[in-house]
């Protein structure tokens, strides 16, 4: 699939299809950490399943929980492109992206004014035959502290991660879990 121009137009382009789920996962913060949240930028990963029915999730070293790979969108880079790019970086997997499945909107706002700050997350469903991580886990020695995978979203997963929904829209594409099967 061809993809327009910028990182908004391609996301705006996936919603005009009406190929993806697109939801709106909103939340407040303390007027101190809002200047933390830029607005308009826009993300993609992928749940991508093994052959066991399983998903990779990677804990940062930003946070003590599981999130889903995926990362901001590098100028000229198509959404695919990010995807598949943020999950070799972050977990050393080679995929098969299987197409987008879910849009998720965040939407953050000032518990002391009324400013909000928006950006959208693009899950791609994908299927990889890997078992197995690499040694290097993404791009800055101390970006990852660890990958594993997981066959329902884990429980330590903040809310903005929204795995459940992405596990759910991913899962009607890409490889089902080996329960299901």
């Amino acid at each position: 699939m061809s993809e327009p121009g910028d990182a908004r137009e391609q996301v705006a382009a996936l919603l005009d299809d009406g190929d993806v789920n697109h939801v709106v996962n909103e939340w407040t913060v303390a007027a101190g950490d809002f200047e933390a949240h830029s607005d308009g930028w826009v993300a993609a990963g992928a749940v991508a399943w093994n052959p066991d029915g399983e998903a990779p999730f990677v804990q940062p070293s930003w946070a003590d929980a599981w999130v889903l790979p995926g990362g901001g969108v590098e100028p000229g880079e198509t959404l695919a492109e990010t995807a598949a790019r943020e999950l070799r970086e972050e977990t050393e997997l080679d995929v098969d992206l299987v197409g987008p499945r879910r849009v998720v909107e965040q939407v953050i706002r000032s518990d002391a004014s009324d400013r909000t700050a928006s950006g959208w997350f693009v899950a791609y469903a994908a299927t990889t035959d890997d078992r197995e991580f690499g040694e290097d886990l993404g791009v800055h020695d101390d970006e990852i502290d660890r990958a594993a995978w997981f066959a329902a979203p884990p429980s330590e997963t903040p809310q903005f991660v929204d795995a459940e929904g992405m596990f759910a829209d991913c899962r009607l594409a890409g490889r089902p879990p080996a329960c299901e099967r």
